[in-house]
């Protein structure tokens, strides 16, 4: 199985420029919070509060077992 691709976006603002590189949500998360890097970067206060959106951890059987009682009968 080949690895997920790796994306790269470089925006430019004046002098300053911004490259990130990495999977399709991580360049997306930074895309979404783009004005308040360049807010922090200019040294103002950013507009919201940063938030790292993580993905749901998988569910992992285990965890099932012990949420779902058996019904089998045993």
């Amino acid at each position: 199985m080949s690895p997920p691709p790796v994306h790269t976006v470089r925006v430019r603002d004046g002098d300053r420029e911004i490259e990130v590189s990495g999977s399709a949500v991580f360049v997306r998360q930074v895309l979404d919070d783009l004005q308040n890097i360049w807010a922090r970067l200019r040294g103002e206060a950013p507009q919201r509060p940063a938030s790292i959106r993580m993905p749901e951890p998988p569910v992992r059987e285990e965890s099932l077992a012990a949420v779902a009682p058996d019904e089998t009968g045993d």
